[in-house]
């Protein structure tokens, strides 16, 4: 399909990407896991459910120019932050092979996809015009 993927709605795109999230997600054996697309929009982000009651949040980087040592930065950055006592950050998991950055060829794109897993972060989303209130509280 190539670049017209891109051209169809976007719940045939989410449909699609859901799938490969499913593949992606087999790289960190987690066992059985429910899956929902949360936000699709630069990049697809989705909610994963374990049986045992973890949680977890997967991104595919969709449209984004990030290179596998930007992704690494991310990652090797956020865990940083998980040292400070004032800040709460989600904790990237490796994949089975040990790896944070985790690839699948996408059929539908044409496109060799990378995802990053992350331990579920709870809280609220305050989306892109957040308030004056929420920045202060951020």
């Amino acid at each position: 399909m190539s670049a017209s993927f891109f051209l169809l709605p976007a719940e045939t795109q989410i449909a699609s990407f859901s799938e490969a999230a499913k593949m992606l997600l087999k790289q960190y054996d987690l066992g059985d896991l429910e899956i929902a697309c949360i936000l699709f929009e630069f990049n697809a982000t989705f909610s994963v459910a374990t049986q045992t009651g973890s949680k977890y949040a997967l991104r595919i980087n969709v449209n984004s120019t990030r290179t596998p040592e930007n992704m690494l930065a991310e990652a090797a950055w956020v865990s940083h932050l998980q040292g400070l006592a004032a800040v709460s950050v989600a904790t990237p998991i490796a994949n089975s092979a040990g790896q944070y950055i985790t690839t699948l060829q996408h059929a539908d794109s044409n496109r060799t996809i990378a995802a990053i897993l992350y331990t579920w972060l709870a809280g609220e989303d305050i989306r892109d015009e957040p308030t004056l209130e929420q920045l202060q509280a951020l």
